[in-house]
């Protein structure tokens, strides 16, 4: 059993359809097909530079619920992490263990949580805020 099948027999064991979507597994047109099928997308990674699959799932008003790790290592060296570095309250979650996770899904089930991810994308990561934010910080008039 590898790490995430607990996950997703407590998944269906509230009642959800899951879909297992492996990196490298699916193609892009596959993604935003099951984005637009779900309520909420889990992931589980060891790092991530940018987070754009997580972005993409919160433009499409999908939030997140992201395993937390704060370290990877590679070539022998330990480095600090993140998982999803642009992850908000508005955006979604981090959960550490199973016990976490199953709190976080019976309150999101129950109601809970009032996330917005696009509306957070659109404050924080449309092309026209990024390029405000770049001209600000070239020309230091903002």
């Amino acid at each position: 059993m590898g790490p995430i099948e607990p996950y997703v027999a407590l998944m269906q064991t509230l009642g959800l359809e899951v879909k297992v979507m492996k990196y490298g597994g699916f193609t892009h047109d596959q993604y935003l097909t099951n984005l637009n099928d779900s309520i909420l997308m889990i992931g589980f990674v060891t790092d991530e530079s940018q987070g754009l699959a997580w972005a993409e799932a919160w433009s499409s008003d999908v939030p997140t619920f992201i395993w937390r790790n704060n370290s990877n290592v590679y070539q022998n060296r330990k480095y600090s992490c993140s998982t999803a570095p642009y992850l908000s309250n508005e955006t979604g979650l981090y959960f550490d263990t199973i016990i976490d996770f199953e709190i976080a899904m019976n309150d999101f089930l129950s109601g809970k949580y009032l996330f917005t991810p696009r509306e957070w994308v659109l404050e924080n990561m449309s092309d026209e805020v990024c390029a405000k934010q770049l001209f600000c910080h070239m020309t230091e008039i903002c």
